[in-house]
């Protein structure tokens, strides 16, 4: 009985592993297309003004309302500039 248990108990495993597996995989690749869109909205935000200015905004209490002090543009406006 012992025997049957222990297969039963790895085939559950196993089967628990395939069902989760896709599903994680595509939330590592979404963390890894939020983190590439960050860098590239980052990197672009220091194009435009340089360090100092993004630093300013990295400082802010109110990054939404920064963006337009520092940028002159909304998020949205800025992401959409950026391509991403």
């Amino acid at each position: 009985m012992m025997r049957f248990a222990r297969a039963a108990s790895a085939a559950i495993d196993a089967a628990l592993v395939l069902a989760v597996a896709p599903s994680a995989r595509a939330q590592r690749r979404e963390g890894l297309a939020d983190y590439f869109a960050s860098y590239r909205f980052v990197r672009a935000l220091i194009e435009q003004a340089g360090m100092t200015t993004f630093l300013r905004l990295y400082d802010s209490d109110s990054t939404e309302n920064e963006l337009v002090t520092l940028y002159g543009a909304t998020r949205e406006e800025l992401v959409r500039r950026a391509g991403i």
